[in-house]
């Protein structure tokens, strides 16, 4: 059998080269390496013998150092197809299309089929349900809605009552004979016991669970939240109250507003009062003119009237004053009796238990240790905060000091600048010694000081010491 080495070897002994494929064949060419007679390399895809001993030299263009012992083949033909590879792990989602255009509208449906007809009131010109659907209108049960938007005389709600309703819709968790409703007009009442105990009402809504339900007469009047008025007898006009149990203990009233869950909750019988808050007024016994503006503002309060109160739980001790406008979170909450004030500032006036009356305090804490007195000014941050039961005081200053930059005494009439050192003197002004002596001239004018007990006046052409002699 013929090798496939033969051929090469003919070659080979035409050119008279001895050759050991097995030992000589040095793979590919590689130009940096010496090679020597009768070995052979691979080189573009054809085999080379080496013929004459050499480094760098390459074969297809060294003829005198290689000789070319194959030539290259035609292609083969093509080999089987191989078997079909794993699949590979699912690739990222690609982002979404573009919408495509929206399709042609479909066909018509074909009609259903008539409904039965609802329960309606036999000659009445309004529309009732009960839980049963019976017939006719509903005289006596419960959980049942009616609504009403036309007249109905004489409407029969149970063998003993009789009623008469006119432009009102009624909503409720209960039709239980008369009781619910009487003598209605233009009114709108949604929950169940809302307004159950109305003898006679018009114009108004009340809205919630219990919302007057105690109340006998009211008109004009808007009640929203669960037992809101809804303790007192009341009997009134005008009232706007909101809140879970707000207004619970109003009797009687002329216009009004309690807005705010416990707001006004045992105002009784007080006209003209403005609360709104979160137990706002809650627990105060006002008088008319009132407003309480703020969580808690005026929670305790007393008797007092035509007071102004705003910010959370301002004035809320405030047993009997009248007169007062108070502005800021916990001002004047601990006063008991403040009358003819005013007093702004967060914690303004805050710590006062006793009587306190005719002041103007105006600043961030200012006189917030004051606990009695009156006919005080205090003015800035802090102004006066070391006050306790003084009266008839000026203090005007930015800081907790005994000696603000202005300070007077209304008793005396007396005034200082960084001074209270009167000298048991009435209708004086007390200087300060400076801290700084001025050191230059005023361009007009003059500039009075003491320095070092010694009165001074500063003018534009120098400084002139006032000589005195002691009394």
């Amino acid at each position: 059998m013929q090798s496939i080495y033969d051929p090469i070897l003919e070659e080979i002994r035409k050119k008279d080269v001895a050759l050991d494929l097995g030992a000589s064949f040095q793979g590919e060419y590689g130009a940096g390496v010496a090679y020597t007679i009768g070995e052979s390399v691979a080189f573009g895809g054809l085999l080379y013998v080496c013929i004459q001993s050499s480094t760098a030299q390459q074969p297809d263009i060294a003829t005198g150092y290689w000789s070319e012992i194959t030539s290259k083949g035609e292609a083969g033909p093509q080999g089987l197809q191989g078997i079909q590879g794993i699949a590979g792990s699912q690739g990222l989602q690609g982002d979404q299309g573009i919408t495509g255009p929206q399709g042609e509208q479909g066909i018509q449906g074909v009609q259903g089929e008539s409904g039965s007809a609802a329960a309606t009131s036999i000659g009445v010109d309004g529309l009732y349900f009960d839980s049963d659907l019976d017939s006719g209108f509903v005289k006596t049960g419960a959980d049942n809605i009616a609504i009403k938007t036309g007249a109905i005389d004489a409407l029969t709600l149970d063998a003993s009552q009789n009623a008469t309703f006119s432009s009102d819709v009624i909503i409720t968790g209960s039709l239980n004979g008369l009781d619910i409703k009487q003598n209605n007009n233009n009114s709108l009442v949604l929950g169940g016991g809302a307004g159950v105990a109305l003898s006679g009402d018009s114009e108004n809504v009340i809205v919630g669970v219990g919302a007057a339900d105690v109340a006998v007469t009211m008109s004009k009047s808007v009640v929203i939240g669960k037992d809101a008025l809804g303790a007192g007898a009341y009997s009134g006009s005008g009232y706007v109250v909101i809140g879970h149990e707000a207004g619970n203990s109003l009797t009687s009233s002329m216009p009004g507003v309690l807005i705010g869950q416990n707001a006004g909750k045992s105002v009784t019988n007080r006209h003209n009062v403005v609360a709104v808050g979160a137990d706002a007024a809650k627990n105060a016994i006002c008088n008319a003119g009132n407003v309480y503006i703020g969580y808690s503002a005026g929670i305790n309060s007393g008797g007092g009237a035509n007071c102004i109160y705003i910010g959370n739980s301002t004035a809320a001790q405030n047993s009997g004053g009248s007169d007062n406008v108070v502005i800021g979170a916990s001002a004047a909450n601990s006063t008991q009796n403040l009358s003819g004030s005013v007093v702004i500032g967060k914690g303004a006036l805050q710590s006062g238990n006793g009587t306190s009356t005719n002041n103007v305090i105006i600043g961030d804490g200012a006189g917030k240790t004051l606990s009695s007195g009156g006919g005080n000014v205090l003015l800035g941050h802090d102004a006066g905060a070391q006050l306790t039961t003084e009266s008839d005081k000026l203090v005007v200053a930015n800081s907790n000091t005994l000696t603000p930059l202005i300070a007077g005494d209304f008793s005396n009439n007396n005034l200082g600048i960084n001074s209270t050192e009167y000298g048991s003197g009435a209708g004086v002004l007390a200087l300060a010694n400076v801290t700084t002596a001025p050191t230059s001239n005023p361009t007009s004018g003059g500039v009075i000081y003491f320095e070092g007990g010694i009165l001074k006046i500063r003018t534009p052409t120098g400084v002139y010491t006032v000589n005195v002699t002691a009394a």
